[in-house]
C-alpha cells in the first residue's frame, strides 16, 4: 500500500457515544455494584453474566471490568442481547452489561435493577 493504514489517518469528530449500564437480576438483593463484585470475590466463578455473544463490546467489557476488580465469573454467551435479558430477569444469569434500550422494559417492569453505568454521569434509570 502506498499509505500506512494506522498513521496516515486520524479522527476527526465524534460521531456517537454509547455507554453501558449494568443490570441485576431481582432474585439476588445486589443493590450496587460494590455488591456484585462483593458477592464475586467470595465465590469465584460462582456469578454469571450474559452477554450478546462471544467478542461482543458487552462480553470485552465485563472481562475488563473483571480484570480491573480482581474477580472472576462465568461468561454465558447468548444469540443476542434480548434473550440473556429475559435470563436475567428470570434469574438464571446473575449480571449484563448492555446498551439501556436492551433492558429498559424489564427495568421499568421492576424485573431487573441498574446498578452502575459506563457513562461518566448516572443514566437517568
Amino acid at each position: 500500500m502506498p499509505y500506512d493504514p494506522v498513521k496516515s489517518f486520524a479522527p476527526v469528530a465524534m460521531v456517537g457515544e454509547g455507554p453501558l449500564v449494568i443490570g441485576v437480576t431481582g432474585a439476588k438483593p445486589y443493590g450496587s455494584l460494590g455488591d456484585v463484585l462483593d458477592a464475586a470475590r467470595a465465590q469465584p466463578d460462582a456469578l454469571n453474566y450474559g452477554t450478546a455473544g462471544i467478542g461482543s463490546l458487552a462480553h470485552l467489557a465485563t472481562v475488563m471490568m473483571d480484570d480491573a476488580a480482581k474477580v472472576s465469573m462465568t461468561h454465558v454467551p447468548y444469540k443476542g442481547a434480548a434473550n440473556a435479558a429475559s435470563d436475567m430477569a428470570g434469574g438464571q444469569i446473575d449480571i449484563m452489561l448492555a446498551n439501556y434500550s436492551s433492558l429498559a422494559p424489564l427495568v421499568q417492569s421492576g424485573k431487573i435493577k441498574l446498578v452502575a453505568t459506563t457513562a461518566r454521569d448516572a443514566h437517568p434509570a
